[in-house]
């Protein structure tokens, strides 16, 4: 029983990443959500619950199948949840990849009006940009947020969990509010630090003060147009591929991973990486936009893509879809932060360090950022889980995340910036594993371990595991310190203050 819905969950899981791949990249406008939920009824039959708890139950002598039922068990959870909430989910995705708005006289994507308020020099028009978007979320967007919350959060009591936090605890073996006082700490030791280079960009920039920041002020600045130079568009592809080959892994994985680089209006403008069959047929996606951002997405995506085409194929099943994801978006980081390495910088780009000065104090305060955010976004979040209902929550939203990022946070996005099921937390885990697997490779491999064929074969090994293993026991696996977020805030302190 368990092997046979094993095979069903995995053809299942391959035309659901289909699904998203197509209607992510903008190839077509719906999505078949439902149709597919009715392919596979089995997903959403709640007994499977049970009997993967009576399978985990009689395999307690046999920890290998004991850990695989136990991320299978998991993930069952979550996929009757979403089988409930598929209707809805496929609402909202139509609606945001139709969905227009108005940009000087003409209309324009919803998705790409993005992109547009982000490269906008004028002011007024990046805020007459950022009122349209909210006008679009809060009258097409929200309604279905709102629905799908509710219903969630109903659901999640009925499989007889407290919240979402409970359920993500129970489940993960992951304490949120362990993790939350660390990046609660972390935003205090950092704040000096970003406010004054804050203002610096603010002053020079925009010459506004930080209280007059509004969160497309803040996305002008780190679009850091003035670093475009060093980035050339034309040459993304084929200057990422010379640079894997030097640490002797094949860019395509043997033609697994496709790479979708094209400019659609209708594409997501959040690239993503979209696994339809682990490890043969893996899609990168990336909307360009021009400048570090292009090179920084497509490293992130590279390192998922490299990841689960080079999962070993004969692995289980759950090793391969499932585990802590706090692992492949480690290797995603692990990639996109070698834009913030002076040495792979000039080795691989030719920009030089001393002459080039600004684009690292640039791309460090973006990471900083970014992870001040991202310490927000897990405060809110919690907040959002432990509250009865949804009534003054665009008020802590705002509240929390304009307190991280020192600018404006409108309520508008307080569910359209939530990711599910506490991703969030997976991506500051994540943060903290890529820092100690860097301070690995440079003590296994030298500085320029990225130019080593020998650090090519230790992360291909890693990378064969899957998610077999969760972030700290790969760590403790190589003799690498334990997950913290202070390598990460060493790092960007060192940076900013050389």
């Amino acid at each position: 029983m368990i092997e046979k819905l094993r095979n069903i969950v995995e053809k299942f899981n391959q035309e659901i990443s289909k699904e998203y791949y197509l209607q992510g990249a903008g190839l077509k406008d719906d999505i078949k959500f439902d149709e597919i939920y009715k392919k596979y009824p089995e997903i959403k039959d709640k007994e499977n619950i049970n009997i993967l708890k009576q399978a985990i139950s009689k395999n307690e002598d046999n920890p290998e199948e004991s850990r695989k039922l136990t991320l299978f068990l998991e993930n069952i959870y979550n996929e009757v949840i979403s089988s409930e909430l598929s209707s809805l989910s496929e609402e909202l995705l139509l609606k945001e990849a139709s969905g227009k708005i108005e940009i000087n006289g003409k209309d324009a994507y919803f998705r790409s009006s993005m992109i547009e308020m982000i490269n906008q020099e004028d002011r007024n028009i990046r805020e007459s940009i950022r009122k349209k978007r909210n006008e679009f979320i809060d009258d097409n967007l929200n309604p279905i947020h709102v629905k799908i919350h509710n219903q969630e959060k109903e659901l999640i009591e009925k499989l007889e969990y407290k919240n979402l936090i409970d359920m993500f605890q129970s489940l993960s073996g992951i304490n949120l509010y362990t993790l939350n006082d660390s990046m609660q700490n972390f935003l205090k030791m950092s704040e000096d630090m970003y406010v004054d280079i804050l203002s610096y960009y603010a002053k020079n920039k925009l010459n506004l003060k930080i209280s007059e920041l509004k969160k497309h002020d803040l996305l002008y600045i780190l679009r850091g147009k003035e670093f475009d130079k060093f980035f050339p568009q034309q040459d993304l592809l084929p200057e990422m591929s010379k640079f894997v080959s030097k640490m002797g892994i094949d860019i395509s994985a043997g033609n697994n991973i496709k790479f979708d680089l094209d400019i659609r209006e209708k594409k997501s403008p959040r690239a993503f990486c979209s696994p339809v069959k682990i490890p043969s047929e893996v899609y990168l996606v990336i909307y360009p936009r021009g400048g570090e951002n292009d090179y920084t997405s497509f490293l992130h995506e590279l390192g998922h893509a490299l990841h689960f085409a080079n999962i070993n194929n004969d692995l289980g099943f759950e090793y391969k879809w499932y585990g802590d994801n706090s692992v492949t978006e480690g290797y995603a980081m692990s990639l996109d932060h070698l834009t913030m390495n002076p040495i792979w910088m000039e080795k691989i780009l030719g920009v030089n360090f001393k002459e080039s000065k600004d684009y690292y104090i640039h791309r460090n305060f973006f990471e900083l950022m970014m992870l001040r955010r991202y310490a927000g976004k897990l405060d809110y979040e919690i907040k959002l889980a432990e509250a009865d209902s949804l009534k003054g929550m665009d008020e802590v939203y705002s509240e929390v995340l304009s307190d991280a990022s020192k600018v404006h946070y409108s309520g508008t996005n307080y569910l359209e910036d939530v990711d599910g099921y506490f991703y969030v937390a997976r991506y500051l885990r994540a943060w903290m594993f890529q820092a100690n697997l860097h301070k690995c490779l440079r003590n296994k491999f030298n500085e320029d371990w990225f130019a080593n064929p020998n650090a090519g074969k230790f992360l291909t090994d890693l990378w064969g595991l899957g998610q077999k293993f969760s972030a700290e026991e790969l760590l403790e696996m190589n003799n690498c310190p334990s997950l913290s977020v202070n390598p990460v805030f060493d790092d960007i302190n060192n940076a900013l203050s050389n």
